[in-house]
């Protein structure tokens, strides 16, 4: 039963029934009222990532920004790709002058040069979308960090202290970064210590707010 009670007294055929007052449970804590967000795939800005773990992080760390560069950023490698993939069948238009040709190709090494040949394509997609993949931005109530991947076996992983960031500017330039929402974001640190730019990111302007708030000591979970 829902209610402990207990018999207190009796008269005639009243019963008082002593009920055990209902305990209220505690408030969430703010941080529960967060609007948290799945990190997927494509991902390219997320506020208050559920799923994200690094290195080194602090047991009092809050990861409050996500970033990588917008996905309209992966357009000029993916229609090379494209490209590429189908250049092959303009051999089949390319047929008669081939035949036409005083040598000839067995079809063992013609197959043997098609698999190679699209063996480079998938590689030249897959270290494309893995740079872009591994190229993120995360943003804690502690710190900033930077993780630039130039190819599959290069990587540099940069961190600053949120205290020790002065400034924080945003630019977006040209067209198509204002109709698709993306730019870069410039941090300057104090000091000799290097500045961090998280360049192409999606939604410029709020990362730099987002920032400005954690620096100043303001919520940023609005």
């Amino acid at each position: 039963m829902p209610d402990i009670f207990s018999l207190d007294s009796q008269k005639g055929d009243e019963v008082v029934i002593k009920k055990d007052p209902i305990k209220t449970p505690d408030p969430l804590p703010k941080s529960a009222h967060r609007p948290h967000e799945k990190v997927s795939l494509l991902s390219t800005f997320t506020r208050f990532p559920d799923d994200i773990r690094f290195q080194n992080q602090e047991t009092n760390e809050d990861v409050h920004l996500f970033l990588r560069r917008h996905i309209i950023t992966n357009v000029p490698w993916v229609l090379t790709t494209v490209a590429l993939f189908l250049l092959p069948l303009l051999g089949i238009f390319l047929m008669p002058f081939i035949e036409s040709l005083p040598f000839t190709f067995s079809s063992q090494y013609f197959l043997i040069f098609i698999l190679f040949y699209y063996l480079i394509v998938f590689g030249y997609a897959f270290v494309n979308f893995t740079t872009w993949f591994h190229h993120v931005g995360i943003v804690t109530n502690l710190r900033v960090i930077d993780i630039d991947v130039t190819h599959i076996s290069s990587k540099n992983v940069a961190a600053t202290n949120v205290a020790d960031i002065v400034d924080v500017e945003y630019s977006q330039s040209g067209f198509l970064s204002n109709f698709f929402d993306y730019g870069n974001v410039n941090l300057q640190t104090e000091g000799l210590k290097p500045n961090f730019e998280f360049n192409h990111i999606s939604k410029p302007a709020k990362a730099a707010d987002i920032i400005s708030d954690l620096i100043a000591g303001r919520p940023s979970d609005v």
